[in-house]
C-alpha cells in the first residue's frame, strides 16, 4: 500500500523549552505538508504522548530533565506500533556528549537546530526525514 499523497505529514515537537516549541511551532505551521499533532517538554512526556498521537515526524531535544532525548528516543522506537515514526534529534549545543548516544539511537538522521560552519550534520527538513532523505550524519 503507497502512502496517501494528500495526507498531511504529522509532527510532534518535544523540547524542554516553550519558546523554541512555539518557534518550531509557528515555522511548521507555514508548511502545508505538515501538521504540527503534539507537544511534549521532557522525554517522558515525549514517550506517552507519542503512543497517543502516532506522529510521523518527532522533532526532539536531547538535553530535557526527567527522560533526556536519546533514552525517549529508543523507548519510542522500540514500542512496536510507532515503528514507523522517524525521530530528528535536535541539540542547541556545538559539541555534545548526548551525540554518538543519539546517531546510534535514530537510524533515518540527525539535524543540529542551528546552522554551523562546523557541523558535519546535514539539514533536512521533516518532510526529508520523514521520507528517508533525509542523510546520517
Amino acid at each position: 500500500m503507497s502512502p496517501d499523497p494528500s495526507r498531511r505529514i504529522r509532527v510532534m515537537l518535544v523540547d524542554d523549552q516553550s519558546l523554541l516549541r512555539a518557534g518550531f511551532r509557528l515555522v511548521l505551521e507555514q508548511d502545508t505538508d505538515l501538521e504540527v499533532v503534539a507537544e511534549a517538554a521532557d522525554g517522558s512526556q515525549a514517550v506517552s504522548t507519542a503512543r497517543r498521537y502516532r506522529p510521523d515526524v518527532i522533532l526532539m531535544d536531547i538535553r530535557m530533565p526527567v527522560m533526556d532525548g536519546v533514552e525517549a528516543t529508543r523507548a519510542i522506537l522500540g514500542t512496536p506500533e510507532l515503528a514507523d515514526t522517524r525521530i530528528v534529534v535536535l541539540t542547541t549545543f556545538e559539541i555534545d556528549d548526548y551525540i554518538p548516544d543519539a546517531l546510534q539511537a535514530v537510524p533515518a538522521g540527525s539535524c543540529p537546530s542551528r546552522s554551523s560552519r562546523r557541523s558535519s550534520a546535514a539539514p533536512c527538513t521533516p518532510s526529508q526525514t520523514a521520507t528517508r532523505s533525509c542523510r546520517r550524519a
